[in-house]
């Protein structure tokens, strides 16, 4: 069975309003699964990463993506210190 994400599961807390909106137009960015959350603008704020290996490698939250920018997602790889995984989001629009 293929792995699927269910926004509505992810914490609802508030974000640090420092952190950038992240700009990643038409390409893709990885996330821990495990550190995504989303807060009540409908902002994703995750470990926002380049590659697969980076968002394993680093937990930081670093930035926000608006929900509504976000197109598909795919599991991308596992990662020992995950229980969930990373996940590969392609991003539709940028700031």
């Amino acid at each position: 069975m293929a792995k699927e994400i269910n926004f509505a599961k992810f914490p609802s807390k508030t974000g640090d309003a420092n952190l950038p909106r992240m700009a990643a137009q038409n390409r893709s960015q990885f996330a821990d699964y495990d550190v995504i959350f989303i807060d009540s603008s409908g902002r994703v704020y995750a470990n926002w990463r380049d590659d697969a290996p980076d968002a394993c490698n680093d937990k930081t939250i670093n930035g926000y993506i608006d929900r509504d920018d976000l197109r598909n997602y795919t599991f991308a790889q596992e990662c020992p210190s995950s229980r969930d995984g990373i996940w590969e989001f392609t991003v539709a629009t940028s700031p």
